[in-house]
């Protein structure tokens, strides 16, 4: 369960609790299947989309085209605790109000490089994420057979989202948290 004061102390907590737990949870989720501490820069936010269309078990093609079509980066069914279907998607605006959600405290947002990320991934069902919630998308169990194709159709992806998202995004977000340039870096 994801409380507001732990994973959005640098978030706009009155954009972030127009969302339910279910939204939350499923971000925070697929933030640790792709090992993003947090989402605050334009940086991590390419890197979140990259590993997570890397790892997601669908046609990059289709993707882009929800994308484009509809502006859809992510969608799902969840089933909930109380076995319940609820539909979850985040557009480019989901998105950006949840910039400067964490899943840790980690100095770093990125914590590993994109190499290391394809070498070690495993999927694994986080341990914090509740037992009962379940989701309809479908993911990768290992990246050691990615094809070239598929790891090039994820950066072009992940690149051209960030790039449709305006730099004002980013720079609200600094001006708003300024501490969080202070804090928190990008691996190198």
């Amino acid at each position: 369960m994801l409380k507001l004061i732990n994973f959005f102390k640098y978030a706009d907590r009155d954009l972030v609790k127009n969302y339910d737990l279910v939204y939350r949870n499923t971000l925070w989720y697929l933030m640790e299947l792709t090992e993003i501490q947090r989402i605050n820069s334009k940086a991590s936010l390419q890197e979140f989309l990259f590993r997570y269309f890397l790892i997601l078990d669908e046609d990059i093609d289709a993707i882009a085209l929800d994308f484009i079509n509809y502006e859809i980066i992510i969608e799902t069914s969840v089933l909930t605790s109380n076995f319940k279907n609820k539909e979850v998607c985040f557009d480019l605006l989901d998105i950006e109000n949840f910039m400067g959600i964490e899943i840790s405290e980690e100095p770093y947002s990125i914590t590993t490089s994109s190499l290391d990320f394809i070498k070690n991934y495993r999927f694994k069902i986080p341990h914090k994420f509740n037992g009962n919630s379940r989701t309809s998308l479908n993911f990768e169990y290992t990246l050691e057979f990615l094809s070239k194709t598929k790891q090039k159709q994820a950066k072009q992806l992940s690149e051209f989202i960030t790039q449709k998202m305006p730099n004002i995004v980013f720079e609200n977000y600094v001006l708003k948290f300024p501490e969080t340039v202070e804090l928190y870096h990008e691996l190198n």
